[in-house]
């Protein structure tokens, strides 16, 4: 039988995800390339591009770093407070 819930890491790897597509389409809107808005992120474009791939290989010090330059939490980027999450 399929499995019905997601689990608590598939919400959080979804909710990394989207606030990375929240960052970077606002840094796209604003006249940044992939490039710089990796940079901006302390990734290499290559880095960035495996690690959105793959979000389990995400480290804990990338993702602070990631929550520090959005300016929100690491609870917020894992989508666990309610009313901040992603949409």
């Amino acid at each position: 039988m399929p499995r019905l819930a997601k689990t608590q890491a598939e919400k959080q790897q979804e909710s990394i995800l989207r606030w990375l597509d929240i960052y970077t389409g606002e840094r796209s809107r604003a006249g940044s390339d992939s490039e710089t808005i990796a940079r901006s992120l302390g990734f290499a474009y290559s880095t960035l591009y495996k690690r959105r791939k793959n979000p389990w290989d995400f480290t804990l010090a990338e993702l602070q770093r990631m929550a520090n330059v959005m300016n929100i939490t690491i609870s917020t980027l894992l989508g666990e407070n309610k009313g901040e999450i992603a949409t």
